[in-house]
């Protein structure tokens, strides 16, 4: 008889033990756990720190805005902060990334020209390019299926930019939460080429210019995504210098000699700011997301693989369903400490598989 209740008794807990453990599963897998989740997997994994001074950022700021009226400011303007950064070859930079986009011919063809003979005399720049996506139905090998992913739109520098220059996409997607975490490696334009990122363009040439080995293209999902490691937070790679000063030669040569150097929108205003997984908080601008994504590539931390939803949701299982096995029919006391022990410890593993 008691061999028959402690059965009963031990079926009784597996079951309620399986059970709670599939419907944690399930919503987990149904995506209702991904905003706390993300939240404290935000908090665990970043640690802002000091960038080494080898990417330096001139803004487009509100001090440019100021000086220079609103954008889109001739290109000459550009043409001629290019000219400057690499007037002497003792103090040109490395590279020159310059996230803007210059779509189609301006209304001055003579500031096209002089934009596009500057990139290709310093032959270190990088321009920017970018897809518009949505949903899309798609003739595949097994038949029809809807692209959500589908490039509709794509839009890159003029002909003569895009010859004269390295071309490099800036799209940025946010997680469902509005954070972004990952970043695209790459897109497929219309045409079927393959188009990398603005940032692993700008690296690979930095990394040519040293004759550095490249580090390895990181794994992604099938859309393209990977998880990007940031290493400095909003504003840390604000070098206070900006666009205008640049452009009036009051800024010395010698602070970009051999570095990278990225030029973007840096005010509020130009819709160019984003909630980073760094800090939730503050907004940081585009070109601040292009320089954590080289450094990530210069680190070797770019090549970081998140483990996939399938083998998570299982594990999750498997470790919830112990757990509520264990604990059905134990005393408060020693199911806290079950339930911490567990809890640490996953944290734990989590954090030495990230490092």
């Amino acid at each position: 008889m008691g061999d028959l209740m402690m059965k009963k008794a031990f079926l009784k807990n597996a079951a309620a033990g399986l059970l709670a453990a599939l419907l944690l599963t399930a919503i987990a897998g149904l995506g209702f756990l991904s905003s706390p989740d993300g939240a404290v997997s935000d908090a665990l994994y970043h640690r802002p720190a000091a960038p080494d001074g080898e990417i330096v950022v001139i803004g487009m700021d509100q001090a440019s805005l100021d000086a220079l009226g609103p954008m889109p400011w001739p290109r000459s303007y550009m043409a001629d902060v290019v000219a400057f950064l690499n007037a002497d070859p003792d103090t040109a930079p490395a590279v020159i990334g310059i996230d803007v986009l210059y779509v189609g011919a301006s209304a001055d063809p003579d500031n096209d020209a002089y934009l596009a003979d500057t990139a290709d005399w310093g032959g270190n720049v990088v321009t920017a390019a970018a897809a518009t996506f949505g949903s899309d139905l798609v003739d595949g090998e097994t038949g029809f299926y809807m692209d959500t992913m589908a490039v509709l739109a794509w839009d890159e520098p003029f002909e003569a930019l895009a010859a004269a220059a390295d071309i490099g996409h800036i799209n940025a997607m946010a997680d469902k939460d509005g954070i972004i975490r990952h970043a695209l490696l790459y897109v497929d334009n219309p045409r079927g080429e393959r188009i990398y990122s603005f940032a692993r363009t700008v690296y690979e040439k930095y990394a040519d210019h040293y004759d550095l080995p490249l580090s390895p293209l990181p794994e992604t999902n099938k859309d393209g995504f990977f998880y990007l490691p940031y290493t400095a937070a909003p504003g840390d790679y604000d070098s206070g210098i900006s666009f205008v000063d640049v452009l009036d030669g009051l800024v010395d040569p010698e602070l970009f000699a051999g570095k990278i150097v990225l030029i973007g929108p840096y005010a509020a205003g130009l819709q160019d700011e984003y909630r980073t997984s760094i800090d939730h908080a503050a907004p940081m601008y585009g070109v601040e997301i292009q320089a954590n994504q080289i450094d990530a590539y210069r680190s070797g931390k770019g090549i970081l693989k998140e483990v996939p939803q399938p083998l998570q949701l299982l594990l999750l299982f498997l470790v919830s369903a112990a757990l509520m096995f264990f604990l059905a029919g134990r005393k408060v006391v020693p199911s806290v400490i079950a339930w911490l022990a567990v809890s640490l410890g996953w944290i734990g593993i989590c954090l030495a598989a990230y490092s």
